[in-house]
């Protein structure tokens, strides 16, 4: 008669592929710059492990996939590099290697965390509502740092020649805890005072700051308001925009 035989895969010489941390996480990287990861892969059984690089769920590159074979008890590190293109936000990305080992085709290397812009500026722009004419007044906006533990802030300049003698500009350091974004590491205030004087009629210009942050050498906020006399003209034809009788 005919003899079965069963292959019992715990009786054979494998190839045995084992990922001590297949899932990296990087924390926060800044967004448009590159990180990589290196993960160690090896092989615990007693033939040649053979390992190819599979399918991406980005726009991810595996280096050193398959440049050899790993031997019985040894093992072999694959870099897995990536580019933070996508908004602010938590990240993941992962990337698959095929192998021999009949027990585990294939592996899934991924790494998580999250995308954060250098710079945080809250509210976006200085914003001053009504003003009297002859009033001063204060606006101010903060300047974060969401990913480095240093922050400097300095040379304010106004983009309006004719203004600038009407605006100052004071920056001071800020306890992280009183800033209004909490993942920020660092935060200065950004006070501008407008100085009475104004003519009737809205305003608006630039404010530009030099800074330390990486790919943030320079900030630009925009600076807006009104100026409101004493009398209000309102009917026909009459742009309080521009302050004119149409």
């Amino acid at each position: 008669g005919e003899t079965e035989i069963k292959l019992d895969a715990k009786n054979q010489k494998l190839p045995r592929v084992k990922v001590a941390e297949p899932s990296f996480k990087f924390g926060a990287m800044q967004r448009g710059t590159t990180m990589s990861h290196e993960f160690e892969i090896q092989n615990v059984g007693e033939v040649l492990l053979l390992l190819k690089a599979g399918a991406t769920s980005c726009k991810c590159t595996l280096s050193e996939v398959g440049e050899a074979p790993v031997p019985p008890g040894g093992s072999t590190k694959v870099k897995l590099q990536w580019s933070a293109k996508s908004d602010n936000g938590p990240f993941r990305q992962t990337a698959t290697i095929t192998t021999n080992d009949p027990l585990q085709s294939s592996i899934e290397l991924s790494v998580d965390g999250s995308i954060m812009s250098a710079s945080g500026v809250e509210p976006a722009d200085i914003a001053f509502d009504k003003i009297a004419v002859g009033d001063s007044k204060s606006a101010e906006v903060y300047v974060m740092a969401m990913l480095q533990d240093d922050l400097k802030v300095s040379d304010p300049v106004f983009s309006d020649a004719t203004l600038r003698d009407k605006f100052v500009a004071r920056i001071e350091p800020v306890d992280p805890k009183d800033l209004p974004n909490k993942s920020a590491r660092r935060g200065m205030r950004v006070t501008v005072t407008l100085q009475p004087g104004l003519p009737v009629g809205r305003f608006h210009q630039w404010l530009s700051l030099r800074t330390n942050l990486t790919q943030a050498e320079s900030l630009e906020i925009p600076i807006s308001g009104q100026v409101v006399g004493d009398i209000n003209v309102h009917g026909t034809g009459w742009s309080e925009e521009r302050g004119v009788l149409n």
